[in-house]
């Protein structure tokens, strides 16, 4: 029996950046196990990983892409105000704990000799304040940001500071101190090297005592920081190194997507996994891998690569570029390695592979419905509309295509979609009344 193409419901909504909200990924099993996830929304530019990503902000020589916050650091004036607010929360906390203790030594505690025991707490009044302890407790591990139940293993500067460092790479000055020196191999003569931290303001030090890496005179952005993903691309370099995010012999990053965390979980999505952008307004497509990992629940964060790849047009400030265009994202699971065309064609044997474009373009239908009704939620479910639209079909009123489907239909066929249906009229056009005629042995 030839297996058919199931789709499901991811167990969790997301977000585009500051687009879109609440919207649907499908996850789709098909033949032999192959399995993907699919979503719609517009292109989240994120150059993590960019040579030229992050620097100094007052170091003449570089030109930094990205803004350092959006990077993982707070100002001073930021970081004190999340310090005021834990201050304030941990003040809070410890006045009603020792509310609480002195309720009770004074119940304990007999006025004098002769005096009667004292009455013990109201029942009542100790549960509320039980209960404002807790609240007030919650209340503060969540200002703390870097809570740990154990003071032990509280980062080192907790509760003096509230950010770390996410987007440039970084390390402790004992962390960089304990790194193998590296040989540059095309420099012989060469001494070997550590990381560099050479910028070590006060307010670069993050949670966790980290600096960020600043790139030496070998490696593609001299002066920048490092810019890298959890995993390295090219192994022949350290981690400390910006080579090893990028491809061998190369000084540019390649188009790439970062893989949300939350993502992750509810899909059987990895990093290094393959994405087929199609892009809805004019059907351009573009192959690329995920190579980041997103910490907030969101998708379509992609590399300026995939940006550009997909016809974006970038402006001299890259966080000002116009990404009002919906892009269908297409993403397949254990395909590292392997390109769109070999995973569509585990999808195109399916019994229902004709149904597939259609699947997919209710879920491009339901984010450009948003789109064209200014919406931010994107409140529709693209799997009951599909099904609503099958159990349609053969009847007095049968439902109608989504508008995407033409376009969506025609980027998974130049990506390699070719189910057996399409396959037979493309050898033989007689079966819709054309020529070539079908011989009969």
């Amino acid at each position: 029996m030839v297996e058919a193409i199931v789709p499901s419901r991811a167990a969790d909504r997301f977000g585009c950046g500051n687009t879109f909200e609440k919207l649907m990924a499908v996850n789709f099993s098909g033949p032999g196990g192959v399995k993907a996830s699919a979503y719609c929304c517009n292109v989240n530019i994120d150059i993590d990983g960019e040579p030229q990503a992050y620097g100094p902000s007052d170091n003449p020589a570089v030109s930094p892409k990205e803004n350092l916050w959006n990077g993982g650091w707070l100002s001073p004036a930021q970081n004190a105000a999340k310090k005021a607010t834990y201050d304030d929360a941990k003040k809070k906390f410890d006045d009603l704990e020792q509310k609480k203790a002195d309720i009770l030594a004074k119940a304990k505690a007999p006025a004098g000799p002769t005096a009667p025991p004292p009455a013990p707490p109201d029942p009542a009044a100790m549960a509320a304040l039980d209960k404002e302890i807790a609240d007030a407790k919650e209340a503060m591990k969540k200002a703390a940001v870097f809570w740990n139940d154990d003071p032990a293993k509280r980062p080192k500067n907790f509760g003096k500071v509230f950010w770390y460092w996410y987007g440039p790479s970084s390390l402790t000055p004992e962390d960089a101190r304990g790194k193998r020196p590296f040989k540059e191999p095309d420099h012989p003569t060469a001494s070997p090297r550590r990381p560099k931290l050479d910028d070590q303001k006060p307010e670069l030090e993050d949670v966790y005592g980290a600096f960020p890496i600043i790139q030496s005179i070998y490696e593609p952005g001299q002066g920048y920081y490092v810019s890298g993903f959890p995993a390295r691309v090219n192994t022949a370099f350290p981690d400390w190194d910006q080579r090893a995010f990028l491809p061998p012999d190369s000084t540019t990053q390649v188009p790439n997507a970062a893989l949300s965390l939350r993502l992750e979980a509810v899909t059987s999505l990895h990093l290094n996994d393959m994405v087929l952008g199609m892009r809805l307004d004019g059907g351009a497509t573009l192959e690329f891998p995920f190579l980041d990992h997103g910490r907030k629940p969101k998708v379509g964060e992609c590399s300026v690569g995939v940006f550009t790849g997909l016809g974006g047009h970038l402006a001299a400030d890259i966080n000002k570029s116009n990404n009002n265009f919906l892009v269908l994202y297409l993403a397949f699971a254990k395909s590292a390695g392997q390109t769109a065309d070999s995973m569509l064609t585990r999808f195109a044997s399916a019994a229902n592979a004709d149904d597939f474009p259609v699947m997919l373009a209710f879920i491009a239908q339901t984010t450009l419905n948003a789109k064209t009704g200014g919406k931010k939620i994107v409140s529709g479910d693209p799997v009951t509309d599909f099904q609503r639209w099958k159990a349609s079909q053969g009847t007095r009123s049968p439902g109608v295509l989504p508008s995407t489907f033409a376009i969506v239909d025609q980027a998974l066929s130049s990506a390699g979609f070719s189910p057996f249906t399409q396959r037979m009229l493309k050898r033989h056009p007689s079966l819709l009344g054309g020529g070539p005629w079908l011989k009969f042995p």
